[in-house]
């Protein structure tokens, strides 16, 4: 069996780490969820404003409330426009707050690490940090397949040639599926780098006759340039019964 999938990692937004597939939308991956819990918003107007807000993060970071360290990680990893002046993004500052809000057992900041060195290239430590993020004590329970699908689309598209961590991201994803395709599907591929054909035809075979499966994932399922598989008996999709035409296009 032939996947020939790319797979490409798209910019995080605020709140949840986003990745996907070139060819898959951000909204048909698993998604993490966040908590900003015992902070309260502020608005930052002046330069004042900042110091009185970093004063008042620190304050509660003292007073063992870790959320108030990724917020405060997450205002140093933008530029301020002040009324005042400007207020310089400072990296540095922010992955110290998201490092001291992980070890205090909070997921997210892996993951927001995590996209800080795939914005300078540096994947395995991105993977380093959502292992880390996978272990986390205070992890949701969709935090693992957050984790652990980002972790896949990183190896897939950037150390597919590493058993070690191909290896890696099928025992961190594997188990933890919950029924969704995508991540079916990205299990398919794993396995598939791997030389795994059994393992590539089981996971693609789930992934595309799911029936919680999005419309898209079935369209990709059948696309004869994202999927190749040798040997195949190609027949157009039935739309009363997918799963029945699938079935000609799995390896016999």
């Amino acid at each position: 069996m032939n996947l020939l999938i790319k797979a490409i990692l798209l910019q995080s937004i605020f709140n949840i780490g986003i990745f996907a597939y070139s060819n898959i939308p951000m909204s048909e991956l698993p998604q993490m969820s966040g908590t900003t819990q015992g902070v309260k918003e502020r608005k930052v107007v002046t330069l004042n404003d900042a110091k009185a807000f970093e004063k008042d993060m620190k304050s509660s970071i003292a007073q063992g409330n870790f959320f108030a360290a990724m917020i405060l990680a997450d205002f140093f990893t933008a530029s301020h426009e002040l009324r005042d002046g400007k207020l310089r993004k400072n990296l540095a500052k922010a992955k110290k707050y998201y490092l001291l809000a992980g070890k205090n057992g909070l997921a997210r900041p892996y993951f927001k690490l995590a996209d800080m060195e795939m914005q300078v290239n540096n994947y395995i430590k991105a993977t380093y940090y959502l292992e880390l993020a996978y272990k986390s004590p205070l992890k949701a329970s969709k935090n693992l397949i957050a984790a652990a699908s980002y972790h896949a689309s990183i190896t897939l598209e950037h150390l597919n040639d590493n058993n070690t961590t191909l290896e890696k991201s099928i025992k961190m994803l594997e188990g933890h599926t919950n029924n969704i395709a995508t991540a079916e599907f990205l299990l398919a591929n794993l396995y598939n780098r791997l030389n795994a054909p059994r393992g590539a035809s089981f996971y693609l075979t789930k992934a595309c006759t799911n029936p919680k499966a999005s419309p898209f994932i079935r369209e990709l399922c059948f696309d004869p340039k994202t999927i190749l598989i040798e040997n195949n008996i190609k027949r157009e999709p039935n739309e009363n019964c997918p799963e029945c035409d699938f079935k000609n296009h799995i390896e016999r």
